[in-house]
């Protein structure tokens, strides 16, 4: 069913449809969390459902997100949905050890919530904290650190919102 529900939501987010609103995308991604924390109390040292309900979160925040041009009408209430997804996953890939390029999404991810919702202060700290993660990340895989056409994708988008 997780696999059918996420096929339904991608679905919902992509795809025109007469009266296109959130709250069934909501509904059935709360329905797909509720049965991946299902499986992680049965196999509660599971990384693989972990990081499933990670990934979810995420990409729960992401369609929550006005940055795609895909027909949605979003109202604080949504941006308030898709900070919290985004919260969560933080919490996760804190606890998962994620990579930096990880936390560099989600911080993102929380930051762009945050912004629509005029909450400047709060977005300027997570898109900092995004930014130093992509500086990490590029650090890492040798990729230059300085706005330039060589710069990671990650570091530029970053350096531009601050």
């Amino acid at each position: 069913r997780i696999k059918l529900y996420r096929l339904i939501i991608r679905c919902l987010m992509f795809r025109d449809w007469i009266n296109k609103s959130l709250q069934p995308v909501r509904l059935i991604s709360e329905e797909t969390i509720s049965l991946v924390k299902k499986l992680i109390q049965e196999n509660p040292e599971s990384f693989e459902y972990k990081d499933l309900l990670n990934v979810i979160y995420y990409n729960m925040s992401a369609n929550f997100a006005p940055c795609w041009n895909d027909g949605f009408n979003r109202c604080d209430a949504d941006y308030l949905i898709g900070l919290e997804y985004a919260e969560r996953s933080i919490e996760l890939r804190t606890e998962l050890k994620s990579n930096n390029k990880s936390f560099y999404m989600a911080y993102w991810a929380k930051a762009i919530h945050l912004l629509f919702l005029k909450r400047f202060n709060e977005a300027l700290d997570s898109f900092k904290i995004s930014h130093e993660y992509a500086i990490k990340f590029s650090q890492e895989n040798g990729i230059a650190t300085t706005i330039n056409p060589n710069a990671c994708f990650l570091f530029l988008l970053s350096s531009g919102y601050l």
